[in-house]
């Protein structure tokens, strides 16, 4: 009798140990909040034509994916630092303003602040752009007998003048091609003069295609011409 009730009472300390096991509280695993992500577009090349302009930004896709509130990212200069901000206080566009004294060169776009309605962060994306002075490229021919006299000019804009002047000393690609479709073959280099203008003479029996192509420096964009037929 001893010896059953002792083994009974064994099995029922073993199993109410088992279930107090069994029965002990977990605490739930907590899921982390993972907020969106926010990107800006900008133009990567800038050509300042005139004494102020407007540098626009919008807002990628992956913003309205994510709920975004508000986003602004910090413009700074690659050398002499801070320039400005874009702001999207629940707007998909922005512009900074740029005036033709302000530095040229790299600016990098870089994260200040993005989240979503709910107050979670928003992960951004970094870009950048570079500002130069614009330019303008043309070209022209004439032609006498088999032999054509193709001529460039070339001019860009001066910050000092507040417009556009002659290119002194501009490098420029001749190119011509046989016709509309066919590739484009080099035909000379020439550089600009005084008045931002060269011209070069060409053996070319039949009608071809011109085009000039100005090499950009670092304070001036190149720019391809359009298109002539002589």
């Amino acid at each position: 009798m001893n010896r059953r009730v002792v083994s009974g009472f064994c099995v029922t300390a073993t199993l109410v140990a088992l279930m107090g096991v069994l029965m002990v509280p977990t605490a739930p695993v907590a899921s982390a909040v993972v907020g969106g992500s926010c990107s800006i577009v900008v133009s990567p090349t800038v050509a300042v034509d005139r004494p102020y302009k407007l540098i626009s930004a919008t807002l990628g896709s992956d913003c309205a994916a994510s709920g975004a509130s508000f986003d602004s990212w910090d413009v700074r200069h690659s050398y002499y630092g801070p320039s400005g901000s874009f702001i999207f206080d629940n707007t998909g566009s922005d512009t900074e303003a740029f005036y033709d004294w302000e530095h040229y060169g790299t600016y990098y776009v870089e994260p200040s602040l993005a989240f979503d309605s709910d107050y979670n962060d928003l992960t951004q994306n970094t870009v950048s752009y570079v500002v130069k002075s614009a330019s303008r490229v043309g070209v022209s021919a004439t032609r006498l007998g088999s032999y054509v006299t193709v001529s460039a000019w070339a001019t860009y804009y001066s910050p000092a003048a507040d417009g556009f002047r002659p290119w002194v000393r501009a490098r420029a690609a001749l190119q011509y091609r046989a016709c509309n479709t066919c590739a484009w073959t080099s035909l000379r280099a020439i550089y600009t003069g005084s008045t931002g203008k060269a011209a070069y003479r060409a053996y070319a029996p039949k009608a071809r295609y011109y085009r000039a192509i100005s090499t950009g420096t670092t304070m001036v964009w190149g720019k391809t011409s359009a298109v002539i037929v002589r």
